[in-house]
């Protein structure tokens, strides 16, 4: 199993064993106590992520396949599921990027499933998130509101912002030496040459997610057509 882009029935919903120029990245920030409206656009990517805790701060790498990644036996930590997608917020009316658990993906592919189309597709439609916290575990409940395509105008507005995002790339899986980088400090043996693969999100804040997604910006996505 690797990380990439995923169809609907492939969403699994257990964990298993900001406002800006083109080149920034928004995410939608799903606090507790709230509840958000949003409007999915095309499809999720999967992702599984290892965690570790270092000098206060909650380090984050992306494993490319959890089933042979070395690092979960060498360092006896299991890397966690979540899923990423673009989504219209509809209370400000741009794209973000909504990363969650997949507890709350699982209500998106159960509607994906009954209605036998693609919630971030043309036949898609709006969808609830409510955040609650009880003590130390936040929950989220998902639910569909209603069917509605994408207008026109929601389109033209979207593409005036750079379009989607290319999640594939913005989560592109790190290499053995930048996920123990990441996650413990331990400098990789060099050769001289340097790699400019640093992709991925911080557990607690953007600076280590790329803005510059090869030789376009982090809002060009032409390896996706639009398909809502």
């Amino acid at each position: 199993m690797s990380t990439g882009l995923v169809d609907w029935i492939d969403v699994t919903g257990s964990e298993g064993k900001s406002k800006g120029d083109n080149n920034e990245l928004r995410f939608l920030r799903m606090k507790a106590g709230n509840t958000y409206r949003v409007r999915p656009l095309g499809k999720p990517i999967e992702l599984w992520c290892y965690w570790n805790e270092k000098d206060g701060r909650n380090r984050r790498a992306i494993c490319g396949d959890p089933d042979t990644c070395p690092i979960q036996n060498k360092y006896d930590i299991k890397p966690q599921l979540r899923y990423a997608i673009n989504v219209l917020d509809r209370e400000d009316g741009l794209v973000k990027i909504m990363e969650a658990p997949p507890s709350v993906f699982a209500e998106l592919k159960e509607w994906a499933v009954g209605a036998k189309a693609n919630p971030g597709g043309k036949d898609g439609g709006d969808f609830q998130i409510k955040v609650t916290k009880n003590k130390t575990m936040t929950r989220y409940s998902t639910n569909f509101l209603k069917q509605v395509e994408i207008t026109p105008e929601e389109k033209t507005q979207i593409e005036s912002m750079g379009g989607v995002y290319p999640l594939d790339k913005i989560y592109k899986p790190h290499t053995i030496d930048e996920m123990e980088q990441r996650l413990f400090d331990i400098a990789p043996e060099t050769d001289g040459t340097e790699e400019n693969n640093v992709f991925g999100v911080d557990g607690t804040n953007d600076s280590n997610v790329s803005t510059d997604v090869e030789s376009g910006d982090a809002s060009s996505n032409d390896d996706n057509e639009y398909d809502f």
